[in-house]
């Protein structure tokens, strides 16, 4: 059977490296140019080939098409991203949280620059419901749409709540949990996510106030409690009821794509608690569906 390694980018960069954690304390410089480097460092000084695959299948592609990680990448790959064999997906649109728009392009140029390489489009929706579908396109900025939306209709319609202050918001994401859950959800179906960082999100100030109902995503070994996180942390995952809160501002690809993904994590109940102050714009967006 031949050997197949699965992880994330930044695992294998550890495992060239010789590093079994991350230091303390480390923030997104570590992940974006310190650790690529070290891991450039090691192949060059003593060659690449005990780390080299025949063959790489890149998932988040999108993500990863900063230049040290395509340097690494070529690396590991026999034969180099020009003439190895590789298949990279990716959503290039609605989902490049990491890059901005620029160096996403220059990112897929370098990417399809080498050898002989197939570019599919993929425009069949296989997670949310119709409804769910129809709603991506209006607040998450997808044009042109989907062609295909293939799971049935539910006839679940998503929730959007509006609040003025944090104390309404708070109360409003307790009202939704309670309601969510006594609809016959378990824990374990719901995610409660945020734009925000985790201290700054509603969550998050409830966790910290004791409320043990919510637990952080990045507790991995926690039971019970309901997850909650960043839309960024839950990017490439799915629930059957999402509730997505902060939500303060959705003109601009930035925004866009946050909800973008937010909402597509949903695959059956969604809730989208958003400040009032929005109310014109989301009757603007939906006017020129």
């Amino acid at each position: 059977m031949p050997s197949i390694k699965a992880g994330t980018l930044h695992r294998h960069m550890m495992d060239v490296c010789g590093l079994a954690d991350a230091p303390d304390g480390v923030g997104n410089f570590f992940w974006s140019r310190e650790l690529p480097e070290m891991a450039l460092d090691k192949l060059l000084a003593a060659g690449a080939d005990q780390y080299q695959f025949d063959s790489l299948v890149v998932d988040e592609a999108q993500d990863l098409l900063a230049p040290l990680y395509l340097e690494f990448l070529d690396l590991v790959l026999v034969g180099g991203l020009a003439h190895g064999r590789w298949a990279f997906f990716g959503d290039f649109e609605r989902q490049a949280l990491h890059l901005d728009a620029g160096a996403l392009r220059t990112g897929l140029d370098s990417l399809m620059r080498g050898g002989d390489v197939a570019r599919l489009q993929l425009r069949d929706n296989c997670r949310n419901t119709p409804r769910i579908a129809a709603l991506v396109q209006t607040l998450g900025g997808l044009d042109p749409g989907y062609q295909r939306v293939l799971r049935p209709d539910d006839q679940i319609d998503h929730r959007t709540e509006r609040y003025t202050t944090t104390e309404e918001q708070r109360k409003l994401l307790l009202k939704t949990l309670d309601r969510l859950l006594a609809s016959g959800l378990n824990e374990r179906d719901i995610v409660v996510l945020s734009p925000k960082a985790d201290d700054s999100s509603v969550a998050g100030r409830l966790h910290a106030a004791d409320y043990r109902q919510l637990r952080p995503l990045r507790r991995t070994g926690a039971a019970g409690g309901v997850p909650f996180g960043t839309i960024h942390a839950f990017k490439g995952l799915e629930a059957r009821a999402v509730v997505l809160t902060d939500i303060e501002e959705i003109s601009g690809p930035g925004p866009q794509s946050l909800l973008y993904v937010g909402i597509t994590r949903s695959q059956n109940h969604l809730v989208l608690l958003m400040h009032s102050s929005l109310r014109e714009q989301v009757l603007a967006l939906l006017s020129n569906r």
